[in-house]
């Protein structure tokens, strides 16, 4: 159970809803998700922790709100642990790749063997953990991971399978898309499309028509549906270890109008916008939180008459002016 200091603070905030059935129970949820889990996120500041940061996160909203906003944490929020992600490799290093290894070898008309020797494991982002990986694949060697797509020119074996896998997608569209009509001209673009470009490029003509498999670990219904359209004009396979499904909005939506002056819009990607993309997951990995996630958890706003700070503070890898 919370300790009375932490309960004495929540009491004032909440009210007499702290006593409703249904109050507690979301606090006893979060108690031990905290403990369990929250507490470990790596972008909250030295010495605090997750109840700190709610007690704060609830304060700026209007009395009558914090209890539903606190009963939507416990019922909706999805936290993905480092040990769950490590999991999520368990069955990608001991399942999928074995199994789809398999498949090449035939295809090739090689053995086993010889097709794990000329396998390439490139992450996507940071939330790979490539030193796991590759404790966990112990038929590659340390010579067969690469943290960028760019490195695969000193790759030593002819390359037969190139797997790009990133930890998390709620669109799909950094990693792969496809030009508009106005942009027809153009080329798909994003990290696969890239990895693709950089693979044709390699020196070793035998390597341009290795076989390229995007792997994600988790993944959003919408990203999948994404992906799978354009992942094949690629020439790359999808293969999504956990896919997740959306969750109720609205109450988010009608917060996020509220209190970050934003409502959702599908096209735009901005620090203040809120469910980029419909991602429409309630998504936090232990590392950042993804920014298709409902803003009104990880976004920080000073600006006018508007403050706001965030329960999940993100680091943000695209600066202004970035790419």
């Amino acid at each position: 159970m919370l300790d009375d200091l932490r309960y004495a603070a929540l009491r004032d905030l909440l009210g007499p809803t702290i006593e409703e059935a249904g109050t507690a129970e979301a606090l006893s949820t979060l108690d031990v998700l905290a403990e369990a889990k929250f507490d470990s996120y790596e972008r909250y500041p030295s010495l605090t922790g997750f109840w700190e940061e709610l007690t704060g996160w609830l304060r700026q909203a209007a009395p009558g709100d914090r209890s539903g906003m606190l009963r939507w944490l416990a019922e909706n929020l999805l936290f993905v642990s480092r040990d769950q992600v490590h999991s999520l490799l368990r069955v990608f290093a001991g399942e999928w790749l074995v199994t789809r290894s398999m498949e090449l070898a035939v295809r090739h008309s090689c053995d086993l063997e010889t097709e794990l020797s000329g396998t390439a494991v490139c992450a996507l982002s940071d939330g790979v953990p490539l030193g796991t990986t590759r404790r966990l694949i112990p038929n590659l060697t340390h010579r067969q991971f690469f943290s960028d797509p760019a490195l695969l020119d000193g790759f030593e074996s002819t390359l037969r399978h190139l797997v790009l896998i990133d930890d998390f997608s709620g669109t799909g569209k950094s990693l792969a898309h496809a030009p508009t009509d106005t942009e027809a001209d153009e080329a798909p673009f994003g990290r696969v499309p890239d990895a693709c470009r950089a693979l044709r490029g390699l020196a070793d003509p035998a390597s341009r028509g290795a076989v390229v498999s995007v792997v994600l670990l988790m993944a959003s219904a919408a990203a999948v549906r994404h992906l799978s359209a354009i992942l094949p004009a690629l020439g790359c396979s999808l293969h999504v270890t956990q896919v997740l499904n959306p969750c109720p909005q609205t109450a988010m939506q009608s917060w996020s109008r509220r209190y970050l002056g934003i409502s959702p819009n599908p096209a735009v990607k901005t620090h203040v916008n809120a469910d980029y993309r419909m991602g429409d997951l309630p998504v936090v990995l232990s590392h950042n939180t993804p920014n298709d996630t409902f803003a009104l958890l990880w976004e920080a706003r000073n600006s006018g008459d508007r403050t706001w700070r965030p329960l999940f503070p993100r680091f943000d890898r695209v600066r202004e002016g970035g790419t």
